[in-house]
């Protein structure tokens, strides 16, 4: 461990994600165009619960670069009212917040029985607890997949990827 990169304030968003790229040996074209992305990844909403503002702030900037449109809640009770007014094509759920937690929010999804709320809507947990139990426990519940924090950028973005991949796939199969 070292430094990588010293970025000064104020902190611009593209020299932020370029050196937490770097950091964590995310490669990228630098000169890669943005509408590229966005032309790639047009329609995918991803809904970010998240109570810290400062990581919903920085991964939010984060997707937004991959070409993706981020909603954001605060705690479960909004997630849930975003999911009923807006379609997700993934949910990424921290599982500590306030009001309503992350736990709480996916087992209302999964047993939904609103017509709004797409209750097979791929959902990825994020949390600091890194215990297998709490991993197994959260997939049991239904979360497709489990992210620990602090974020490796690089296992993030291939998760993310993989279960809208396979979730594409899905929608395919389902419709033919």
């Amino acid at each position: 461990h070292g430094i990588f990169s010293i970025v000064k304030k104020p902190v611009k968003v593209a020299e932020l994600l370029k050196a937490l790229k770097q950091a964590y040996g995310y490669s990228i074209d630098i000169n890669e165009k943005k509408e590229n992305k966005q032309k790639e990844k047009n329609g995918i909403n991803i809904l970010l619960a998240e109570d810290d503002a400062g990581n919903q702030k920085v991964l939010r900037k984060l997707l937004e670069h991959e070409g993706y449109t981020v909603f954001c809640a605060n705690n479960g009770k909004e997630a849930l009212s975003i999911l009923s007014e807006f379609e997700m094509s993934l949910v990424l759920m921290d599982l500590r917040m306030p009001e309503l937690d992350g736990i709480e929010a996916t087992k209302i999804i999964r047993n939904s029985s609103n017509n709004n709320i797409d209750s097979e809507i791929p959902i990825i947990a994020i949390s600091a607890q890194a215990l297998q139990q709490d991993i197994e426990n959260c997939l049991s519940i239904g979360f497709n997949d489990y992210i620990i924090k602090p974020i490796n950028l690089n296992e993030f973005l291939n998760k993310i990827d993989d279960i809208l991949t396979i979730n594409k796939k899905d929608a395919i199969r389902k419709n033919n």
